[in-house]
């Protein structure tokens, strides 16, 4: 439970002992001998879903309805498959609760860790051609049709707590005791607070303010608790917040490599398309980067990451590499697709409708990629750095998501004689099948390169570290002196595992 409130309550004034309660308080006394009553298995219904922090710890706070009662229920392990609206039960035994919710059929196709269906793409929408009648009894579906025997049911071992009360600090004596608990004593705060009913002094262990407000609820054991405050909220969260909301369709990257997996696959297919689909599915797979053309000229690679959809506004404003820039051709294959919704495929498999359905998403993944890049990135001599790009790449064995960011190495980094050469930085995030997560780090400057390869499989550095020898051959051919050519295994973080990292560190320490 959380810990906040020490001592917690005492309404004749005196010093409170660690173990008080709300037994003669007004509100709080009722609040305390409500939960004490509740026992067996009672319906419920979830009214409200939020995280907070407890100390260094993530807790839910689940508010429900039972009965006619408002109780807060503390999750310790968050899960999104809890939503508001969601109808369940609470089982009590003893000291143990244990809350159990059967989402709606839509929870389970967009709640996260719930996979509804076996398609490659874990993602589900309506069919992108409807008609106003029917649709035939073999119509492709985006996944089995949920039922009630179908739905999914997500359980929690739970904390049971009352209601949030807000008290009201109405005076602060100045002075403040230390509590006679062992092993040493801790420091104390005093403050006469009142729930608009019933006054009463609350001992923390931290000063309250005149006229603050806080937040408590009552335990089972009739002890108040300090209802937790949503944790700060950090300056990347709120832009993706922001992000979110007012591109509600975007996709993962993983579901933008499976949907372009899935196109191609269609593309290839010769399935019977509107001729405006086709001829938009067409284009958009055959202009995807291909690995044997980047890896033949720096002109290539420039060229994939100009028409990436990273500078689609500025290729459009200048009619450039308009046939191949990967943003402009997802948007025309959703217009096509918008216009053909009378047409009905009964033929399509379902995973590759889908992959249909999201190209609007993955447009709204490309432009959340570019409004990272304005908001969160500087100018550094008149350029915008660091630049991150997400570039879609095709072999034969499929369609990859390769991201890459470049920066400018710091000053504090360069020594009087490197400030007139720029060292930039350069980061490429692998992940296949085959290989695993796998990234590559590059340190550049002039002629002189540090490279370092951080992998995640066994395998994976073995086939790297067997084909180092004859990277830097072709390094040293083309007159490039190598500082650094390393592998090693690292396990990836969760920082690592985003998409875009934001790390202000620099990517490979080159003066090693």
């Amino acid at each position: 439970m959380i810990t906040d409130i020490n001592s917690l309550i005492s309404n004749q004034g005196r010093t409170p002992l660690a173990s008080s309660t709300t037994s003669s308080i007004g509100t709080l006394s009722k609040l305390s001998s409500e939960l004490k009553l509740i026992e067996g298995i009672h319906p419920i219904q979830i009214t409200s879903v939020k995280n907070s922090q407890s100390g260094q710890q993530p807790t839910q706070l689940i508010g429900i309805t039972q009965s006619d009662k408002q109780l807060t229920l503390l999750n310790s392990t968050p899960s999104s498959s809890f939503k508001a609206g969601d109808k369940g039960s609470l089982v009590i035994e003893g000291n143990r609760a244990t809350l159990t919710v059967q989402s709606s059929p839509q929870s389970q196709l967009t709640s996260s860790g719930v996979t509804p269906t076996q398609s490659p793409i874990p993602r589900s929408s309506a069919n992108v051609y409807q008609s106003n009648s029917p649709q035939p009894p073999n119509t492709a579906q985006t996944g089995p049709q949920a039922s009630p025997q179908q739905q999914a049911k997500f359980s929690a071992e739970v904390a049971i707590a009352s209601r949030p009360i807000t008290l009201t600090v109405i005076s602060t004596p100045q002075q403040s005791h230390s509590l006679p608990t062992a092993p040493a004593a801790r420091e104390s705060f005093s403050a006469t607070v009142s729930d608009g009913q019933n006054s009463f002094i609350l001992n923390t262990k931290h000063p309250l303010k005149l006229g603050e407000s806080v937040q408590v609820m009552v335990d089972r054991k009739g002890q108040l608790q300090l209802y937790p405050s949503a944790p700060a909220q950090t300056r990347e969260a709120v832009i993706t917040d922001a992000l979110k909301q007012s591109l509600p369709k975007q996709i993962s990257s993983q579901e933008f490599t499976g949907m372009l997996r899935q196109l191609s696959a269609l593309q290839q297919s010769g399935a019977v398309l509107p001729e405006k689909v086709s001829a938009a599915l067409d284009q958009l797979v055959r202009q995807l980067p291909n690995l044997q053309t980047l890896t033949q000229s720096p002109e290539a690679l420039k060229q994939a990451i100009q028409t990436s959809g990273l500078f689609s506004e500025s290729n459009l404003a200048n009619s450039n590499l308009l046939a191949k820039d990967v943003k402009l051709n997802l948007t025309r294959l959703d217009g096509a697709a918008n216009e053909a919704k009378s047409f009905v495929q009964p033929t399509l498999p379902a995973a590759q409708q889908q992959a249909l359905n999201m190209v609007a998403g993955a447009v709204e993944h490309i432009t959340t990629n570019q409004l990272r890049n304005i908001v969160e990135t500087a100018q550094q001599d008149g350029q915008t750095l660091p630049l991150n790009i997400a570039l879609p790449i095709k072999d034969q064995r499929g369609t990859s998501m390769v991201n890459i960011r470049i920066d400018k190495d710091g000053p504090e980094h360069e020594n009087d004689a490197q400030k007139h050469e720029r060292r930039w930085l350069v980061q490429l995030k692998f992940e296949f099948e085959e290989t695993g997560r796998f990234e590559a780090r590059m340190s550049v400057q002039g002629q002189k390169v540090g490279i370092i390869f951080a992998v995640e499989a066994p395998e994976t550095e073995q086939q790297i570290k067997a084909n180092l020898q004859e990277l830097k051959d072709n390094l040293r051919q083309k007159n490039v002196e190598i500082e650094t050519l390393e592998c090693f295994i690292t396990k990836f973080n969760e920082s690592t595992k985003r998409d875009v990292a934001d790390q202000p560190q620099r990517l490979i320490d080159v003066r090693t």
